[in-house]
C-alpha cells in the first residue's frame, strides 16, 4: 500500500481501513496519556504529596517509555506490527483501569511504569504503522493528520479528564478503557502490513537473524539518517522548553493571568491542528527539504520572538509561528526517517527517533530551566532559537 510519492488527497486517506484504524490507535492513546496531567493536583491532595513526588507521576512514565522504545521497534519488526500492537493496548488498557482500586502511591507508581512501558507499544509506534502504508507526499500527509489528531486529543481530553478529577482522583483513568475496543478494532481490521519472515527454529538460527538485523540498522545508520534523527531530538527541546516555560514566562515574566497563559497554549494545540494535515501538501508544492526549512524557520521565530511580546497580541503571533513549525516539522520528520528504513528494520529505526524525541522532552526543562535561573527567560528563549538555527544551517549543508 506503500505510495512512493504521488499525491493523495486528505479524503482518500481517511478512506483507507487500515489508516483509519492507525488514527484511532493514536486518538486514543493520545487521551490516555493526557488525560493524567488535569488529575495530578487531586493525586497530590489525596495522598498529601510533595511537588517532587506529583512529578515523579510522570516522570516514572516518561522513564518507562524511554526504556521500552527499542525493545519495542524490536519486537515490532521480528513478531509483527499487529501483535504488538493489541498487547500494547489491552497491556495499557489494564494498567490504567488498575488505578481505580489503588489505595497507596506507590501502587500508583507502579501502575504508571506499566503503562509507560505499553505505551511506546501504541502512539508512539503509530508513525511506523503510517509509514509502513505511505511515504512521500502521502506519508507526509497521513503522518500530519495523525499528528492533528494527536494534538485534538490533547486540546479536548484536559476538559473531560478534569470534570472526572472534580469526582475523584482516579476517575481520569477511567479513559483507559476505551483502549479495550480499540484493540478489538485494531485486530478486525487491521491487517499485518509488513510480511513477516519465515523463521527456523533453534536458538542459533535466531542469534543469526539478530545479528542480520542490526547489521541492517548499522547500515541504515546514514549520514542523511543522521540529520533527519538530530531534527527529531532539536524540535522535541524546543517544544519541552516551549510546553514547560511558556506559561511561566507568561505569569511570572510578563505580569499577565493564567487565563492568559492557558488561552495561549490553547492557540498552541490549535495551531498544531490545523497546520499538521496541510504538510504533505506543503511537501508536495515545496519538496522535502524546503518543507523542513520552512518548519525550522517558522519555530526559531516564534521561539524566538517569546520574550520580546510586549502585546497578548505579539504573543499569540510568536506562539502561531511556533505551533506551525512544530506542525510542519513533526508529520515530515517522520515521513522522511520512516522512508529511509525499509520495511524490516523501520520499527527499530523509528524507535531511535522516539527516544531521542522523548529524551529531549526530559533534558529541555532541566537545562533551560537551569538558563533561566542564571540569565534570565529571555536568554533560555533565545539559546532554544539559536539550537533550532544551528539545526536549520545542518539541513541547508548536509540534507540532500
Amino acid at each position: 500500500m506503500t505510495d512512493p510519492g504521488g499525491s493523495v488527497g486528505l479524503r482518500t486517506l481517511w478512506r483507507d481501513e487500515s489508516l483509519r484504524a492507525v488514527f484511532v490507535i493514536a486518538g486514543i492513546a493520545a487521551v490516555c496519556v493526557n488525560a493524567v496531567p488535569v488529575a495530578l493536583p487531586t493525586i497530590g491532595a489525596a495522598f498529601d504529596l510533595t511537588e517532587t513526588q506529583i512529578g515523579l507521576v510522570m516522570s516514572v512514565f516518561s522513564v518507562a517509555v524511554i526504556a521500552t522504545h527499542p525493545v519495542v521497534g524490536i519486537l515490532a519488526d521480528f513478531a509483527g506490527r499487529r501483535g504488538v500492537v493489541i498487547a500494547s493496548l489491552c497491556l495499557f488498557g489494564l494498567a490504567g483501569v488498575a488505578v481505580l482500586a489503588v489505595s497507596s502511591f506507590p501502587a500508583l507508581l507502579l501502575l504508571r511504569a506499566v503503562q509507560g512501558v505499553a505505551f511506546a507499544g501504541t502512539l508512539p509506534l503509530t508513525a511506523t504503522l503510517t509509514g509502513d502504508l505511505y511515504t512521500g507526499t502521502a506519508g507526509s500527509a497521513a503522518q500530519g493528520v495523525r499528528s492533528g489528531l494527536v494534538g485534538l486529543a490533547a486540546a479536548v481530553t484536559p476538559v473531560v479528564a478534569g470534570g472526572l478529577a472534580l469526582i475523584a482522583w482516579q476517575y481520569p483513568f477511567a479513559l483507559y478503557a476505551l483502549t479495550f475496543p480499540t484493540a478489538v478494532l485494531v485486530y478486525w481490521s487491521f491487517p499485518e502490513p509488513v510480511a513477516r519472515r519465515e523463521r527456523e527454529a533453534g536458538g542459533g538460527r535466531w542469534l543469526a537473524e539478530l545479528r542480520a538485523y542490526w547489521g541492517g540498522l548499522r547500515t541504515a545508520a546514514t549520514p542523511r539518517l543522521a540529520v533527519l534523527l538530530a531534527g527529531g531530538f532539536v524540535l522535541f527541546f524546543l517544544k519541552g522548553g516551549f510546553m514547560t516555560f511558556l506559561p511561566v514566562f507568561v505569569v511570572s515574566g510578563l505580569g499577565s493571568t493564567v487565563t492568559v497563559a492557558g488561552t495561549v497554549l490553547a492557540a498552541y494545540g490549535g495551531g498544531r491542528v490545523v497546520v499538521s494535515p496541510l504538510s504533505g501538501a506543503a511537501v508536495a508544492r515545496l519538496g522535502r527539504r524546503p518543507t523542513l526549512l520552512l518548519g525550522v524557520a517558522l519555530a526559531v521565530l516564534g521561539i524566538g520572538a517569546l520574550p520580546f511580546a510586549a502585546t497578548p497580541w505579539a504573543l499569540l503571533g510568536a506562539t502561531l509561528s511556533y505551533a506551525a513549525g512544530e506542525g510542519l516539522l513533526n508529520p515530515v520528520l517522520n515521513d522522511a526517517v520512516a522512508a529511509s528504513s525499509v520495511d524490516a528494520q523501520r520499527a527499530g529505526v523509528m524507535s531511535g527517533l522516539n527516544v531521542l524525541k522523548d529524551g529531549a522532552l526530559v533534558v529541555a526543562p532541566v537545562l533551560l530551566g537551569a538558563v533561566i535561573v542564571a540569565a534570565g527567560f529571555t536568554v533560555a528563549f533565545l539559546a532554544a532559537a539559536a539550537l533550532g538555527t544551528a539545526y536549520g544551517l545542518v539541513v541547508v549543508f548536509r540534507y540532500r
